[in-house]
């Protein structure tokens, strides 16, 4: 019943990879430096401060009162007052304003210690440029944790980790549902439970049920989702630089959900769905359609946000840089996997969320989606 699929590093990190999830991914916050730019050019993740290198994000860092608030894009840089009325105060992307950043001092600035109940009784100063943009904390210094916002929110068998789910001991995917063959059936999520037939007390039965001859048929169509690497899905969340950024949902201060009007969040829904629907399976030897779960919607929206999503390479067009992710993730399955080949891809289903995606399938994953093919056209428009 179960694949002997590699599983990928769910139970670790969406950043580790390798053989037993030993090698760590090194996303870092800034592009190289020079001498005329010491952080290196400017990009939302850029970072004078302590640099989460797993996900590419800034933060206060170990020796502050707060170490996991943000310092997120102008807060940790000299802004430079407005030089004439009503011109704008402009951010010096070369000069850190770690001075006040990291004061300790209630009448400058700062922001990695300063109290939220002082600064909220005017007793001390803060930098205004800073605020709370990364997702699993609220309040204007950061000091409320709310849930993070995880695919399924890892489905009750693993920790939300911004995006990631880190799965508990037996539990794997990217949203923790699949159980280990030494796990209980009591425990298994409902989609993947034996069929079962229910027979009332106060049944009139002839025989015994023993004799009964009963077929139980699974619900047509059955879809096989595939688990493809964190780069494609979990980590994409995971970095996300501004918390509505590609989901669905937030959660406020009190953990209640917030729901996002925004079409990038379709895309995780959808995900969502497939993932917990009865009609999934995890036997694509029966499947009747195979999901293939790349958000670009994630690439679309951080384009450009970090070092490790540049689009130099790619003449600065979002488009060129998610194609390469949606190429990828066709090597992946059609080396891994043998469905893809016995229908040229046919019964495979990929999500876009808006007809930029004509420039994805038009004639670049393999000949179920020709170039020029009206119906390429058509399935996107369908689809979102």
């Amino acid at each position: 019943m179960f694949p002997s699929e590699k599983f990928y590093c769910y139970i670790t990190s969406a950043a580790a990879t390798g053989e037993g999830c030993s090698e760590r991914l090194q996303l870092d916050c800034n592009f190289p430096q020079s001498p005329e730019q010491p952080y290196g050019r400017w990009v939302v993740s850029i970072c004078p401060a302590y640099c989460d290198t797993t996900r590419a994000m800034c933060f206060c860092g170990e020796g502050t009162k707060y170490p996991n608030r943000p310092v997120a894009e102008a807060c940790g840089f000299k802004v430079n007052l407005p030089s004439e009325p009503g011109a704008p105060m402009l951010t010096d992307w070369t000069k850190a304003d770690l001075d006040n950043v990291f004061t300790t001092n209630g009448s400058i600035r700062g922001w990695c210690n300063v109290d939220p109940a002082e600064a909220y009784a005017s007793k001390v100063q803060f930098k205004e440029e800073c605020d709370c943009k990364y997702d699993c904390l609220s309040g204007r210094f950061c000091e409320v944790p709310v849930l993070c916002t995880c695919i399924n929110q890892c489905s009750g068998h693993g920790h939300c980790r911004g995006g990631f789910c880190q799965c508990n001991n037996g539990w794997y995917g990217s949203d923790c549902s699949i159980p280990s063959v030494e796990s209980s059936v009591r425990e298994w999520p409902q989609w993947l439970r034996p069929a079962q037939i229910n027979v009332s007390d106060n049944a009139h039965l002839t025989g015994k049920v023993a004799n009964l001859n009963a077929m139980v048929k699974k619900r047509r169509p059955l879809i096989y989702v595939y688990d493809l690497p964190p780069g494609f899905n979990s980590l994409l969340l995971e970095g996300r630089h501004f918390k509505f950024e590609c989901v669905n949902r937030i959660y406020d201060d009190k953990n209640a959900t917030l729901w996002t009007d925004q079409l990038y969040g379709a895309q995780m829904a959808l995900y969502e769905s497939m993932l917990a629907s009865p009609y999934r399976t995890l036997n694509g030897e029966e499947a009747d359609f195979f999901f293939v779960p790349v958000l670009d919607s994630c690439i679309i929206t951080r384009a450009d946000d970090a070092p490790h999503l540049s689009m130099q390479e790619h003449m600065g067009l979002r488009s060129s840089l998610t194609l390469e992710f949606y190429k990828k993730a066709y090597d992946h399955i059609v080396e891994q996997y043998p469905y893809w080949n016995r229908s040229s891809g046919k019964d495979h289903i990929w999500v876009e969320r808006a007809k930029e995606g004509l420039f994805y399938f038009n004639g670049n994953l393999g000949p179920a989606y020709p170039k020029g093919r009206p119906e390429a056209r058509k399935l996107i428009e369908v689809l979102f």
